[in-house]
């Protein structure tokens, strides 16, 4: 399936990814009407951002206490591996979990979520992996998913 997208540049994976939300909806609600499919489409990313703030809790609770209850030794691995990175891939997770509520009252609400979506999963997924594993496999995705994110920014304010 990434295969796909792989030979995609940000605008054509979120045209892309646009056209299925609005195809799955249209069948979820049977209308083509653009003020249905716009609210439609805002419930959607208003979900996906209680969503995120939910698992941004969650992960920010086991960060702070998973850990205890195991071995003190790993708590404090995480919790310092690279100075912060858990703390950073949390904050910035509750930020854009946020930022996500904002994206569903926007014009384009299904173009800002997605890239809101997908720039959270790329940044705060590579460091949280980082940090539980020690493994730098991920943090390559980091950047791309900052990209993500600054252009989810973006297209909340056009």
């Amino acid at each position: 399936m990434w295969d796909m997208f792989s030979s995609m540049n940000a605008h054509e994976i979120s045209s892309q990814i646009n056209i299925n939300i609005g195809k799955h909806l249209q069948s979820m609600f049977g209308t083509k009407s653009g003020n249905a499919m716009a609210m439609a489409t805002s419930l959607v990313v208003q979900r996906l951002a209680g969503v995120s703030g939910a698992l941004a809790v969650a992960a920010g609770a086991y960060g702070a206490h998973g850990f205890k209850n195991k071995d003190p030794e790993d708590y404090s691995r995480v919790l310092n591996y690279p100075p912060q990175l858990y703390e950073t891939a949390n904050k910035y997770h509750f930020y854009h979990s946020i930022a996500l509520l904002g994206a569903s009252r926007c014009r384009k609400p299904a173009v800002a979520g997605t890239l809101l979506v997908l720039g959270t999963g790329a940044f705060c997924g590579s460091l949280y992996h980082q940090a539980l594993t020690e493994d730098p496999v991920l943090r390559k995705l980091a950047p791309y998913g900052g990209m993500f994110l600054i252009a989810g920014w973006l297209a909340i304010a056009i």
